[in-house]
């Protein structure tokens, strides 16, 4: 049995929500401590969502992107316009 402890582990998304033109793209910054991995999924065919948290605006309307580290999840309110 192996038990490991992360000390200090941070996650912040610094804005909740962004606003991205049709055709145009934005980054969801995500300050995080220790380095590990962040997953972003999005809830809409509205946007699209790379592994690195770029989101591209696909056709007018809203969505949500849930970034999870650690297990711990967040979301992002997206607004195409």
């Amino acid at each position: 049995e192996c038990t490991v402890t992360v000390k200090n582990a941070s996650f912040k998304i610094k804005k909740t929500s962004i606003v991205v033109k049709k055709g145009k793209k934005a980054k969801i910054a995500c300050v995080v401590s220790p380095k590990k991995a962040v997953k972003y999924k999005a809830s809409s065919k509205n946007i699209k969502v790379t592994s690195k948290g770029v989101v591209t605006g696909v056709k007018k309307g809203k969505a949500v992107v849930t970034v999870t580290y650690m297990g711990v999840k967040q979301t992002v309110k997206v607004k195409v316009k």
